[in-house]
């Protein structure tokens, strides 16, 4: 342990370097999802496969799922919905093998949405209501009653909760 604080110490490449892979990961998730706000398909997807490629070799599986996720959101932008749900599936997957609460919602959330796309409303609104599952569990362990309200009027739990109705409405 002594010896990895030493080295994150020293000037020079190494110390300068040390950790960079990984906050890059980060990095290039978030440029992806900036440039999918923007509606650009292909730069998004470009961002989540530099994401991917600097995960796999570490296996950081939070990452993983981002990247996973992410370049589903921007193979469905580009209309292939079948390569689109082959990688949300590999998302869903990994998140639910780690447990992370903001990845499953963000992973069912973005699976609703290509089920939405392929007029799917059965398997959008499962996949909407899973979302607000994790999101409701979450909810559930906040002792804070102020912190727990404010966190199920956060906008996006709000956006999950208006597609899931507009899906409702389209079912009756």
């Amino acid at each position: 342990m002594e010896k990895v604080y030493a080295d994150t110490q020293q000037r020079g490449k190494w110390g300068e370097e040390w950790m960079k892979w990984r906050y890059a990961q980060h990095l290039y998730h978030s440029l992806g999802e900036l440039w999918l706000a923007k509606g650009d398909a292909a730069q998004t997807l470009e961002f989540a496969e530099a994401c991917l490629k600097l995960a796999e070799p570490t296996m950081s599986r939070k990452n993983l799922v981002k990247g996973w996720r992410l370049k589903g959101q921007a193979l469905l932008a580009q209309g292939q919905g079948e390569q689109a749900e082959a990688a949300l599936a590999r998302a869903l997957t990994m998140a639910r093998e780690i447990g992370n609460p903001p990845q499953l919602w963000k992973t069912y959330q973005a699976l609703g949405a290509l089920y939405e796309w392929q007029a799917d409303l059965e398997r959008a609104r499962a996949s909407y209501q899973s979302a607000l599952d994790v999101i409701d569990g979450v909810a559930e362990r906040l002792q804070d009653q102020e912190l727990q309200r404010t966190f199920l009027a956060a906008r996006p739990v709000q956006a999950i909760q208006e597609r899931l109705a507009q899906v409702d409405g389209g079912r009756l």
